[in-house]
């Protein structure tokens, strides 16, 4: 857990990574702000853990910006503060035994925002185009890495996913087909479930390993 949280507070040198231009330590700031430092948050928090050792929050301020804070027992809390021209609420995954973890969020003009943090390289981040209406809801996937889901303005469903180092996206579902935001879990090892509103209808996508492909249903 030491590397862990060094890597939070060292200074890191710009490098391009699979997830985006490393951020440094100039983006960020260490240490709890003093109070009023920062502006008012202006969504709700979303919150995993890498461990019984630790805990990272994520959510918006009223500036558009994406703030992370990350605790350890050793270390304490220390503070990350973005320009990600952000609106609603983040969803974040961990993976690999807490080595790696993710943020995602909607950007003001519809594409989809990436923070990631690699215990060995530090924070990179990325963006890529989208027509993104909601809160997006990632999962560390059953056979992808990440599945990161969200509901574009078309009323379909994507799932931006990272497969054998590359990032691709397929629909879950198509135009005309969701009213509300998708929440996405596991089910074990073999299933992914993407829940979601059809107007008064209450949805359920389904991929598994067995199929290999998305199906919906309703289920309320």
């Amino acid at each position: 857990m030491c590397c862990f949280a060094f890597k939070l507070c060292a200074p890191l040198k710009s490098k391009t990574t699979l997830f985006g231009t490393v951020r440094g330590i100039s983006r960020a700031s260490t240490g709890l702000p003093a109070a009023g430092g920062i502006p008012a948050a202006a969504g709700d928090p979303y919150a995993v853990t890498r461990g019984s050792d630790g805990m990272e929050v994520f959510f918006v301020k009223n500036n558009e910006n994406l703030v992370h804070l990350g605790w350890t027992s050793e270390y304490g809390w220390n503070t990350s503060d973005w320009t990600t021209y952000m609106t609603g609420k983040p969803t974040a995954i961990t993976w690999n035994s807490g080595g790696d973890m993710a943020a995602f969020y909607e950007q003001i003009n519809g594409n989809v925002g990436e923070e990631n943090w690699d215990w060995q390289t530090g924070w990179a981040a990325q963006t890529w185009v989208a027509s993104l209406s909601g809160n997006p809801s990632a999962v560390a996937g059953i056979s992808n890495t990440i599945d990161n889901f969200y509901r574009e303005t078309g009323g379909n469903i994507v799932d931006r996913y990272l497969s054998g180092g590359s990032w691709a996206t397929t629909n879950v579902v198509g135009s005309n087909s969701s009213t509300s935001n998708p929440f996405a879990i596991t089910r074990g090892t073999t299933n992914e479930e993407v829940f979601y509103w059809k107007g008064t209808s209450l949805m359920d996508a389904n991929w598994n390993t067995t199929s290999q492909a998305w199906s919906a249903a309703q289920i309320n």
